[in-house]
C-alpha cells in the first residue's frame, strides 16, 4: 500500500532540502578560494535544488570581471571533474550530450519565463555554448561584448549602465525557478 504524503510534508521537506542546498552553496569556493557572490546565490540554490550542475557564476561587477550576471553548466563532476580537452574525441562528444540534456532542460524552463514576461530582447537570459560542452546563462546583449571586453577591444563602461537591469533579469527568473521548485 502506497501512503501519499500531504502539502504540508512536501513543503517541509522540500525547505528542509533548500536549506541543506544552501549551507552547500555558502561552503562553496572558487578556485581562488572565494565564495559564491551573495547576488547570484540564490539562483545557484534554486538551480541546485532543480537539479542542475553548475561551475561557476558571478553577480556582476563594476571594478572587476564582468558587468553582468552569468552562470556556467557544466558536467565535469561525472566525468571526474576532467574538461573536454583532456578528452578523447568519443568521451567530448559524451560530456556534451550530457551537458545538453541539463541545458535543454533548462532552455524549456527559460521558454516558459518568457512566455508570460514582456522584456526588452537585449536583456532576456539565454543559453549558449561559451566552450565545447560547456554553457552560460547570462543576458543577450553581453554575449559578443564580452569576448570584446575581455580582450580589451571593447570598454565595459556602457553595459555597467546596465548592471542592475540585468541583475534585476537574473533576480525574476529566479524567483520563478523558485515558484517551480515548491510546484514540482
Amino acid at each position: 500500500m502506497e501512503l501519499k504524503k500531504n502539502n504540508e510534508e512536501v513543503s517541509l521537506e522540500k525547505i528542509g532540502r533548500l536549506e541543506e542546498i544552501r549551507r552547500d552553496v555558502n561552503r562553496t569556493v572558487n578556485g581562488l578560494g572565494m565564495p559564491i557572490d551573495k547576488g547570484i546565490r540564490e539562483t545557484i540554490v534554486f538551480l541546485w535544488a532543480l537539479g542542475f550542475k553548475t561551475s561557476g557564476s558571478c553577480e556582476g561587477h563594476l571594478d572587476r570581471g564582468l558587468p553582468h550576471p552569468w552562470v556556467d553548466f557544466s558536467v565535469a563532476e561525472l566525468f571526474g571533474f576532467r574538461l573536454p580537452y583532456d578528452m578523447n574525441e568519443e568521451e567530448r562528444k559524451e560530456y556534451r550530450n550530457k551537458n545538453l540534456e541539463q541545458i535543454n532542460r533548462l532552455q524549456k524552463l527559460l521558454d516558459e519565463f518568457y512566455s508570460k514576461r514582456n522584456v526588452e530582447e537585449g536583456f532576456k537570459l539565454c543559453l549558449y555554448e561559451w566552450t565545447y560542452g560547456d554553457f552560460r546563462l547570462q543576458s543577450k546583449e553581453t554575449i559578443e561584448k564580452d569576448r570584446e571586453i575581455i580582450s580589451e577591444k571593447l570598454d565595459a563602461e556602457p553595459l555597467k549602465k546596465n548592471l542592475e537591469r540585468y541583475r534585476k533579469e537574473m533576480k525574476a527568473f529566479t524567483n520563478f525557478l523558485k515558484k517551480k521548485y515548491f510546484s514540482e
